[in-house]
């Protein structure tokens, strides 16, 4: 999806939004997911993961769990050596709990990704580009 378009028509929908009371609820929506992804982050970078999440958006980048079954399982978008997580209204605190519990069982069985390469998206999570300060470092470089 083309940057531009998306930014666009986004600011589009909050115009349209901000002329009724929906966009009250918009807000509350919105606010409340992106309270829910800085926990998942939270919760990810206690437990040792690499993550990030961009300080406008609920979508949580990871490290690729080793594990196709976790993948499948949790409907997890992958590209090389990261997956991310979009944190929509329907996820709860109970069900990153429990993303994170697998994520921990899969790390203790199959062991940690290591970047695919050195400017790998992987290692472009530790970029400060992405937005607020908690990182862990990928497997096998330094923190």
């Amino acid at each position: 999806m083309d940057g531009w378009w998306y930014n666009y028509s986004l600011s589009a929908r909050v115009i349209h939004f901000s002329h009724d009371s929906s966009y009250l609820n918009f807000a509350l929506i919105y606010s409340q997911c992106m309270e829910t992804a800085r926990y998942l982050r939270d919760k990810l970078t206690d437990a040792g993961f690499t993550c990030r999440v961009n300080d406008l958006s609920s979508t949580v980048v990871l490290e690729r769990p080793m594990d196709d079954k976790i993948i499948k399982r949790w409907q997890l978008a992958c590209e090389e050596d990261i997956a991310h997580v979009v944190v929509m209204p329907n996820v709860t605190r109970q069900k990153i709990d429990r993303f994170v519990q697998e994520l921990m069982e899969c790390k203790d069985e199959f062991g940690r990704i290591a970047p695919v390469r050195r400017d790998s998206p992987l290692v472009q999570l530790t970029s400060t580009a992405w937005g607020g300060s908690t990182t862990v470092a990928p497997y096998g470089l330094a923190a």
